[in-house]
Formats: C-alpha cells, sequence, structure tokens
C-alpha cells in the first residue's frame, strides 16, 4: 500500500506525524513507569486526550494530506481507523492495537529513519531520567524478591518491563545504525545487557539480548568470508526464517500453552524455564475464553497477590485473549508482509525474528512504546537503507536498488 501513495504536501505530512507519534510516544512511555501511581487525577485525563488528539491527527493526515493512486482509498483507511477506534473505546477499553494501526498508516510518506531516531531520544531520556529519579528515591524503585534474590524495577511498574525496553531500544539502534556497527559496538551492548540484568534479574529479557548480539557478531564474521559454505548458507537461510518466525512462534506458543499440563512432565519442566508462562497462558483459555472482537480484561500482575495473579506474558496470547482472535490474525499477517517486504534486508530478518521468539515471553508485540518497528510496513525506508553499502544492509552485502519505497 504504501508505494501506491503520492503526499501532497510532505513537510505539512511529517509535522502531522510528528506532532502525533511525539506525545503519544512520550504519554505512552510514562504511563508504563512509576510516574502513572503518584500522578495525579489530571495527568490520567491528559493521557486520554493525547491519545484522543493524535489519533484525530492521524485520521485528518490521511484524509487531506495523503493521496492515494486508488481511488477512495482514503476514505477506506479513515473508516477502518474509525471502527478500531470504536473497538478500542466501547470493545476491549485498551488502545495499543488502535495506536499501532494508526500510526502504520501514518506513517505512509514518512522517513522510517527519522521516526525511530524521535523514538529512541524519547525513550532512552525518559529510561535514563527515571532510573536517576528512582535510584535518588524521588519515585518509586519498587523491588520483588524472587529466585533468592531482590529485583529492582528502576522506574517501571515491573522488573522486566524495564529489561524489555532494553532490549527494544537496542533492536531499534541496531536497525538505525546497521551499516556502521562495529565489533566493539556489540561489546558495548553487551555490557549494557549484563547492567540491566544484574539489577531486574529479567532472565529471559537477558537471553534475548544475548542472542540479538550473537545474531550479529556471527554475521560480522560471516560477512568477511563470504566465501565458506557456512555464510552462504546463512545469508540465504535467513529471509526464509524472517518471513516464517512470527507465524511459527505464535503456533508454537498456541500449541505448548494447550498442551501443558502439571502432571505432563516436558510442559512442567519448560513452564518452569519460562516462569509459568504455559500455566498462566493455559488458565486464560478457562478463565477469558476466545472472542472474535475481544473483550475488556483486567490482567493482574506484578506485585498482585498470587491467589489473582492472571497476567498472560505472550503477545500472542495476550492480544488473542484481549484484543480478538481476528486482530491476532491481522497482526501476524503484518509481520508476515513486513518480512516480505524487507528480505532482502537481512537486518530486518534478524530483528523481526527476535521480535517474534520475545512475543513468545514477553507482551509488547502491538505496544508502541516499546515496539515501533511495526512501522517498518509502510513507512518511507529510503534513507534507511541508503548510503554506504554494508554488509549489514542487505542479503550477501548486495543492496535491491529496485525495491520500491513509499513515495
Amino acid at each position: 500500500m504504501g508505494e501506491g501513495i503520492r503526499s501532497k504536501g510532505h513537510d505539512l505530512g511529517s509535522i502531522m506525524f510528528f506532532s502525533a507519534f511525539i506525545p503519544l510516544v512520550i504519554v505512552q512511555i510514562l504511563t508504563m513507569t512509576s510516574f502513572s501511581f503518584v500522578r495525579t487525577i489530571w495527568y490520567a485525563s491528559l493521557d486520554y486526550i493525547v491519545i484522543i488528539l493524535a489519533y484525530a491527527t492521524i485520521v485528518l493526515k490521511v484524509l487531506l494530506v495523503d493521496k492515494y493512486k486508488e481511488k477512495y482509498t482514503n476514505m477506506l483507511v479513515v473508516l477502518l481507523l474509525i471502527l478500531l477506534f470504536c473497538h478500542a473505546n466501547f470493545i476491549v477499553e485498551e488502545w495499543d492495537l488502535a495506536i499501532l494501526f494508526a500510526l502504520c498508516f501514518g506513517s505512509i510518506g514518512i522517513d522510517l529513519k527519522r521516526i525511530l531516531k524521535v523514538y529512541v531520544i524519547a525513550s532512552l531520556t525518559i529510561v535514563l531520567f527515571t532510573t536517576a529519579l528512582a535510584w535518588a528515591g524521588v519515585i518509586p524503585n519498587w523491588t520483588v524478591t524472587q529466585y533468592g534474590r531482590t529485583r529492582y524495577a528502576m522506574g517501571n511498574f515491573y522488573c522486566t518491563d524495564y529489561a524489555a525496553r532494553i532490549f527494544f531500544l537496542m533492536l531499534t539502534v541496531l536497525l538505525i545504525y546497521h551499516q556502521a556497527i562495529k565489533w566493539f559496538h556489540l561489546v558495548i551492548m553487551l555490557g549494557i545487557s549484563i547492567a540491566v540484568f544484574i539489577p531486574t534479574f529479567a532472565k529471559l529479557d537477558f537471553a534475548c539480548m544475548l542472542l540479538t548480539l550473537t545474531i550479529f557478531a556471527i554475521h560480522l564474521y560471516v560477512s568477511k568470508h563470504k566465501e565458506k559454505r557456512f555464510a552462504k548458507i546463512w545469508f540465504s537461510a535467513w529471509p526464509k526464517i524472517g518471513i516464517i518466525s512470527v507465524p511459527v512462534t505464535a503456533l508454537g506458543m498456541l500449541i505448548l500453552t494447550l498442551m501443558y499440563s502439571p502432571d505432563n512432565s516436558f510442559t512442567r519442566v519448560l513452564d518452569r524455564i519460562l516462569t509459568n508462562r504455559l500455566r498462566l497462558g493455559h488458565n486464560g483459555f478457562s478463565e477469558f475464553g476466545i472472542r472474535l472482537l475481544g473483550q475488556p480484561i483486567i490482567y493482574h500482575g506484578g506485585y498482585d497477590s498470587p491467589d489473582i495473579y492472571n497476567f498472560v506474558d505472550c503477545s500472542y496470547l495476550h492480544i488473542l485473549f484481549r484484543e480478538g482472535l481476528l486482530a491476532v490474525l491481522v497482526v501476524i499477517l503484518i509481520y508476515v508482509l513486513m518480512a516480505k517486504k524487507h528480505k532482502n534486508h537481512i537486518v530486518v530478518m534478524y530483528i523481526i525474528t527476535m521480535i517474534a521468539l520475545n512475543c513468545m515471553i514477553a507482551q509488547h508485540m502491538i505496544e508502541i512504546d516499546n515496539n515501533p518497528l511495526g512501522l517498518l510496513l509502510f513507512a518511507n525506508c529510503g534513507t534507511l537503507f541508503a548510503g554506504k553499502k554494508s554488509d549489514l544492509n542487505s542479503k550477501e552485502g548486495i543492496s535491491n536498488e529496485n525495491e520500491q519505497q513509499p513515495a
């Protein structure tokens, strides 16, 4: 769809998009910090007002600025966004899905590299700010005692939320600067990963960080030894891996969750490794059920009593229970289309695969405050892959010059 539109006012479109994107991301990130628990009623109202104004701005951009080649496409997109607004406001009472779709359509014609840089600046600034305030005692730095040690939330609601934000920041930075990545950058990121793991003890997020850095380290090695058979297998395999990663991990987690039984030694051990994610997901089928268009769900997690704890961490199941069957199928389709669109850019295949794996154990797939990488579908990626040809720029280091980009 991105290739099928022209912009009547590029500058105006960018202004409208970023006037919606920046306050929306800032407010959404702050909502997941301990600021949200010392806020007053006016802050809660501000959160809702920002969402409404940002959503309206994106709708106006689609309607007035973006010019599609196909007749009436603007009206169809606006109708879809209105339906998603009603779905969020009146059915599921949750805005993540509607915000993701609004920003996806709103990003058409907008430079993705610029979007991601703005996201990194906003997210990293808030992370550093809240971390400092939490350790200084200005805002709560909640702790929980698990696995025989104290885990710190670092100014976020929960310790794994902090680790997940760093993980997605790592993926975003690797995508933005993939043409310049060197060994010492990976070493620095390894140090950051360890520094995050020590206070949070977020084992699964830490494992995802290590796997990401390992993949990029292997790539740096094989890119210097392209004549070897392993390198050829590596470069040819990743486009296929990237395309199937999301549906395969979603189906795999669904099957494992349905198979779970405390009497089954395999699923019991696997559930222990995944820190009860299979059990909680299995319970979700009986507690919440599945609806086509979703339902309002109050998840109890974090510091709630084990008697009422029902939080489903797996993104695929989280979306399935709350946003509905149709929503989870569409989200999976978006990632498949995104992977097919960028299959000649191997760095995107790495990142989509790592998102797929992380979303087996974390709920952040459609949360724009954590994961802005869904905008790869429609945003203009021209500058992201332009410039110096790099081994991280595309499959086997050869840029696909004929790949179409949004106007």
